[in-house]
């Protein structure tokens, strides 16, 4: 044995004066197996709070370790030391970003950890996973990853689903689950928009941008919350109609202003139409008028 166990002396209770093994359990297992007689030991004298913290950082050096166990030991001992990450990645020796990444892994739901456990999920798309805030829309992500894509299978003659690859995971994840704000109409620094969100995009917790260990290659502009997204866009809109609505205008909006604007330069491009223009569409001449409809009136 290179490295001796650790025990710490019990001083209370039915067990008082005997040992209690805090760190090495997989090598006192082993010099039992090999029929040792005896093992080289450590006493330290700790509480019960620095023999859980022992236990807990002995875990994270086992081979074996998956992810999961890696984010729930990481979570044991942030509760154990009442510390912060920062402390953990000094102490310990592991990437900030890494140490997130595997927390975020401990607390997502537990058909998502079972899959990463039973190595069906690799972590990094569960990582993926966990910047879904919604639970039941991390269940439906899981559910398209692990059955969307198909091989066959020579044993049962047919063909069966098979899990997506870390890229078209994270394709379908950001095309279903998630909202570029490459080209939101809004302005990401503005504050409570419409009340929807206490944030501003750029500081959201939400955008992928402010989310500590992701995959690498991850967009950092992209809103992980797609119905706050919806409902700042309706602010926005609402904002903009104001003015308008309140002189009397007529403004028109949803389906009336998108049948509009399949005519192209109507819609957007010029500053302002008579009323007797003809629009020019599919080979003739068109009185504004008429597509106007009765949504408009001209006066």
């Amino acid at each position: 044995i290179m490295q001796p166990i650790l025990v710490r002396r019990l001083a209370e209770g039915a067990h008082a004066g005997k040992y209690e093994l805090t760190a090495g359990e997989r090598r006192f297992r082993a010099a039992r197996l090999a029929g040792l007689d005896s093992v080289p030991v450590l006493v330290r004298d700790v509480d019960e709070r620095g023999a859980r913290e022992a236990h807990a950082i002995e875990n994270l050096q086992r081979e074996d370790l998956n992810a999961v166990e890696e984010g729930e030991n990481y979570r044991q001992l942030l509760t154990e030391l009442g510390c912060k990450v920062e402390d953990l990645e000094e102490r310990l020796g592991r990437k900030r970003s890494h140490i997130y990444s595997r927390l975020r892994l401990a607390d997502l739901p537990g058909p998502i950890k079972d899959a990463i456990i039973q190595g069906k999920l690799e972590a990094t798309i569960g990582s993926l996973l966990s910047s879904i805030p919604d639970e039941k829309q991390q269940l439906a992500a899981l559910e398209d990853v692990l059955t969307t894509e198909q091989e066959y299978d020579e044993e049962v003659g047919s063909m069966v689903p098979k899990p997506m690859s870390f890229r078209r995971a994270k394709d379908m994840i950001e095309r279903e689950f998630r909202k570029s704000l490459k080209d939101a109409p809004f302005s990401l620094e503005e504050e409570d928009l419409g009340g929807s969100h206490i944030h501003s995009c750029q500081r959201c917790p939400l955008r992928t941008g402010n989310i500590e260990g992701l995959p690498s290659g991850s967009n950092p502009n992209v809103c992980t919350d797609p119905k706050c997204y919806a409902r700042k866009v309706e602010a926005h809109q609402a904002a903009l109609l104001a003015p308008y609505q309140e002189r009397g205008e007529t403004v028109l909006a949803g389906k009336a202003a998108a049948k509009l604007w399949q005519y192209g330069g109507l819609a957007h491009s010029a500053p302002y139409w008579r009323e007797d223009y003809q629009y020019w569409l599919k080979g003739k001449e068109v009185p504004i008028q008429k597509l106007l409809g009765k949504a408009m009136p001209l006066r």
